[in-house]
């Protein structure tokens, strides 16, 4: 066998080798890595259920402990019961009524939230279904169920020697602290009683329902284990198969349940096998480029030994070899050609996107501004009262049309900034008005949310700057808005106007949930929101510090930031004053 042959045959079995060791690494990193898609999101399930879960358990711990403080004073100044009862129902919201029951589990003192109580009002107990615990003086801890203005409620008793304090819970805050539990885009966080009743759910009108889940694997499982349930899958009531994890919580015999939509988890695994595939075609095609190159270097080396045997090449051969270097040289140019066509292309499609998504939001604010109005006036009561649940209905569907208008004005902005069409209309103005105007904007938002919010402005007036006051005004509003959106009720939001020889500064300082750091470099990137943002506020567009800092940088400023998770961040933008004084000549 000639050495050419063999050759080429080594080559063939490299190739058909190197092609298995690439699969067989593929395989080795690729379905480890689809179980773990499967394991972290089941314990992300599970610790979203663990934190749902100590929420409920501190909440109504809580108003047991309430209870048992005022039970333990009613036991030695019984004649101050009245008093007690008022203290009790004025430093705790949550409770419609409380009573005092005797030993005939009847009430004999009783006080209410939404009414003056007479003797007439008292109710006998002696039939209710948690007499047992009263008479054996544990504490009893009562079912949820709905009352006349559909607000959740339970009951709680704590025996007082012979006697019993008894009262109604109002648990509205707990549906509205697990509403703000989110895994994924569409999944939620429910609770369901011992029968498995739902009796808290982000939907108010599944739990108006009365469903019972009673026929779900993840409630028939948590039944039987009694404790923890990773992964169980079903079909909601929308008709989505989801993925659930579950946990009981003991001293209630109630459950936590966490849903997940199973076509978001099928998304992360589709991507990983996608780069598997990807990996591979890529390999492949490298494999194949060095087998196509290994057998055209054996070929050359023949040729070439060939050619030294007869010591020169004939002129119908360099002919050839020209001939196929002219076509090489055809197909390169055309080549060249088809690219700059197809770059053209992508510039028109870009420039086409832009007029779209510009007429669009044009197209758009015009109608929901009119929604706007209509809702606006059905909040104020304009064309006749509204009931409760009515109201509170119109309220959000305003709130949402607000934040429609918002993300519509986001990406008008983003739209004229990349078509350098976002005009300035500079002047020479003092900064501080700017400022103090937008703060005094926030102060009910900040206050409403208990965060306490400080202004700090220089003693000596500052000089005037030459600037838009209307676009530096979006950058202020902007970092003001994220730092009171982010902050946890109790926190603090500063806002600091400073100069020195160089820059007057402008720096926002909250005490809120800060920035991932592996995430920072994105933060003034389009559409960009930090992970845990999005678990704290699900509202957001992530267009408002791509337009900040276009606006900074158009006024030759800068705009940075320093932050620190779960401790707090602090946003500053700089405008020198150098280049302020050349505008001012």
């Amino acid at each position: 066998m000639s050495k050419a042959g063999v050759g080429s045959r080594f080559t063939w079995i490299f190739f058909t080798v190197s092609l298995a060791g690439l699969v067989l690494i593929n395989a080795v990193w690729l379905f480890p890595s689809l179980g773990d898609i499967e394991k972290n999101t089941s314990e992300l399930r599970l610790e979203i259920a663990m934190r749902a879960a100590e929420s409920v358990e501190r909440f109504v711990e809580a108003k047991v402990r309430a209870l048992q403080n005022t039970a333990d004073v009613l036991r030695f100044e019984p004649e101050e019961a009245e008093s007690l009862l008022n203290r009790l129902l004025k430093e705790n919201i949550e409770f419609n009524t409380i009573s005092l029951l005797n030993e005939n589990l009847r009430e004999y003192k009783k006080v209410s939230r939404f009414q003056v109580v007479s003797e007439q009002d008292f109710i006998d107990y002696s039939r209710h279904t948690g007499v047992q615990d009263f008479v054996k003086g544990r504490i009893y801890l009562g079912s949820v169920t709905r009352s006349e203005n559909l607000e959740p409620i339970m009951m709680i008793a704590v025996p007082i020697e012979s006697n019993v304090l008894f009262a109604e819970l109002n648990v509205k805050r707990l549906s509205d602290d697990i509403s703000r539990f989110r895994v994924g885009e569409s999944g939620k966080v429910y609770l369901i009683d011992e029968e498995g009743n739902l009796i808290i759910d982000p939907d108010l009108s599944l739990v108006l329902r009365h469903l019972n889940l009673q026929d779900r694997p993840i409630v028939q499982q948590l039944q039987a284990s009694g404790d923890v349930v990773r992964t169980a899958e079903h079909i909601n009531e929308k008709g989505v198969t989801v993925r659930a994890t579950g946990l009981l919580i003991p001293t209630l015999n109630w459950s936590v349940i966490v849903e997940q939509d199973v076509r978001e988890i099928n998304v992360l695994r589709n991507r990983i096998i996608l780069l598997s595939i990807l990996s591979t075609g890529i390999g492949v095609l490298l494999l194949s480029l060095l087998l196509f190159n290994s057998v055209r270097v054996l070929h050359l080396n023949k040729n070439l030994a060939d050619y030294l045997a007869r010591l020169s090449l004939t002129t119908s051969e360099l002919k050839e070899l020209n001939k196929e270097s002219d076509e090489i040289a055809k197909v390169l140019v055309r080549r060249d050609l088809e690219l700059t066509e197809t770059n053209e292309r992508l510039r028109e499609l870009d420039t086409i996107k832009s007029e779209f998504v510009s007429v669009a939001a044009h197209q758009l604010r015009t109608p929901l501004t009119g929604i706007k109005w209509t809702l606006n006036a059905l909040v104020e009561e304009e064309f006749g009262k509204l009931g409760r649940e009515q109201k509170k209905l119109v309220s959000e569907g305003l709130g949402a049309t607000y934040r429609l208008i918002e993300l519509i004005n986001d990406l008008l902005d983003t739209a004229r900034i990349e078509e350098g069409r976002y005009g300035f209309s500079f002047s020479n103005q003092p900064l501080a008005p700017v400022v103090e105007h937008i703060f005094e904007s926030h102060e009910k938002t900040a206050k409403e949310k208990g965060i306490h919010f400080l202004l700090q402005l220089p003693k000596r007036r500052l000089p005037l700057l030459y600037l838009d006051a209307d676009k530096i005004g979006i950058v202020i509003d902007n970092l003001i808005d994220n730092a009171i959106k982010y902050t946890v009720p109790g926190g603090t939001v500063t806002v600091q106007v400073v100069k020195d020889k160089q820059y007057v500064t402008v720096n926002v300082q909250d005490t809120g949930i800060g920035i991932p750091k592996k995430q920072e470099q994105r933060v003034f990137t389009k559409f960009f929101r930090a992970a845990n943002a999005q678990l704290a506020q699900t509202s957001g567009t992530g267009l408002g510090l791509y337009v900040a800092q276009n606006i900074v940088k158009q006024h030759k400023g800068t705009l940075s930031f320093t932050t620190k998770e779960n401790k707090g961040t602090t946003f500053t933008f700089s405008l020198p004053v150098l280049v302020l004084r050349r505008a001012l000549k």
